[in-house]
């Protein structure tokens, strides 16, 4: 999966399969790296939205969005305490003065807590005032919270570590908690640009027959054309083994990606094993800048017409406006049907996925849509035909 941080909207996991977005309601600063960061399945309620038939809104035009005082007042049964857990006076006010009044006779707050409890404490929070099943997996989630604020930590690794324990009761893999690491490796896929060796790395957590691998691996995806992976010989489907003697079996994706990555010119030692090969040598690759191509087009025919074939490799930030080049660029060499080849792709940025649709569907159509814990949903919808509604389009998929 790909996730959106810098901008707190949602995003996909591969292929549009999963929606989610950055739980935090406040912007992150292009140029601050968050102390840690919770993703959960949520929507942002915005203001000014004309409200559709069955509770439907439309998507926002300027995400992100605070809540509203309104929207603060009708969920306060869920969250009030939870936004008053970390004595935080604003959140106090938000809410007014009775509950604010309240709270101490509930909940025992932690003297003088550290900065990572706080940290801690702000993660549950996050959770609890965004997660959709508000049972929490059926656990005690105040409990959970009490437990997780007193505790000692002696490094933003523990509290971290802490964190990740809490997600993973909830039993939900596209809740995950980012720590700076992990963050600047997603803000880098994000926008396209990165330093490395050109490979996309995904998760492996089943085998050949489709059962559960005990050990989740790290799969190559796709290799930028000409890039250093490339030139070294690795292929898709390659599974990263180690890293310089750093064994890389077991990790996330993203936390492989951070040890990949270096600077333009260092070189990095690689072990793999490849389906059909009983053995590939180690291979030593020297790092370069990379830029991630997430569009690429080529003419083709079909009985005699010309056909344009565009491979989509992720959604970032750039895919929607590199997709309307490649698809005008082919336009503009007679071709007049599309072959969009999305094999491989391994998600990203929503709005991307987004805007990519929307250049080939009538007005009025309905992408797709979002849920949020209260069951408002909100409808991604098309505001105008599409520049290529009209064009014979044929799409190419793979069991992602």
């Amino acid at each position: 999966p790909g996730w959106s941080a810098l901008y707190d909207v949602p995003v996909t996991c591969s292929c549009l399969d999963g929606l989610l977005s950055c739980c935090s309601d406040h912007l992150i600063k292009p140029n601050a790296v968050p102390e840690g960061l919770v993703c959960c399945l949520r929507m942002r309620v915005a203001r000014n939205e004309r409200r559709l038939p069955k509770q439907i809104k439309r998507e926002p035009f300027d995400l992100p969005l605070p809540l509203t005082q309104l929207s603060i007042a009708r969920v306060a049964t869920n969250c009030a305490l939870s936004l008053l857990l970390l004595t935080n006076p604003p959140a106090a006010q938000l809410l007014g003065g009775q509950v604010a009044r309240a709270a101490p006779n509930l909940f025992t707050p932690t003297p003088n807590p550290s900065e990572y409890q706080l940290l801690a404490a702000e993660a549950w929070k996050l959770v609890d005032r965004n997660y959709a099943d508000r049972t929490f997996a059926g656990q005690d989630w105040f409990e959970t919270r009490q437990k997780l604020v007193k505790k000692n930590y002696d490094s933003s690794t523990d509290v971290y570590n802490e964190i990740s324990k809490m997600l993973e009761t909830l039993g939900d893999k596209y809740t995950r908690f980012l720590t700076p690491a992990k963050y600047k490796a997603v803000f880098a896929v994000a926008t396209g640009d990165v330093a490395g060796i050109g490979v996309e790395l995904a998760a492996k957590d089943v085998d050949a027959d489709g059962k559960p691998l005990k050990q989740p691996l790290v799969v190559i995806s796709s290799i930028v054309d000409n890039g250093p992976a490339d030139k070294a010989g690795l292929l898709p489907g390659d599974v990263l083994e180690s890293a310089d003697g750093a064994d890389l079996r077991g990790l996330e994706p993203e936390e492989a990606a951070a040890k990949v990555r270096g600077a333009p010119g260092s070189k990095i030692r690689l072990e793999v094993t490849r389906r059909g090969a009983e053995d590939v040598p180690p291979m030593i690759i020297t790092r370069g800048k990379v830029k991630l191509e997430a569009v690429t087009s080529s003419i083709g025919s079909i009985d005699g017409s010309k056909v344009g074939l565009v491979r989509l490799k992720q959604f970032s930030t750039e895919t929607a406006a590199d997709m309307k080049a490649a698809l005008r660029g082919l336009s503009s060499g007679g071709v007049t049907s599309f072959v969009i080849d999305l094999r491989g792709n391994t998600g990203g940025y929503f709005p991307g996925g987004v805007d990519v649709a929307r250049l080939f569907l009538p007005k009025g159509s309905l992408i797709t849509y979002t849920v949020d814990k209260t069951g408002a949903t909100t409808a991604y919808e098309v505001y105008e035909d599409g520049e290529y509604v009209t064009s014979p389009v044929a799409l190419l998929v793979d069991d992602k």
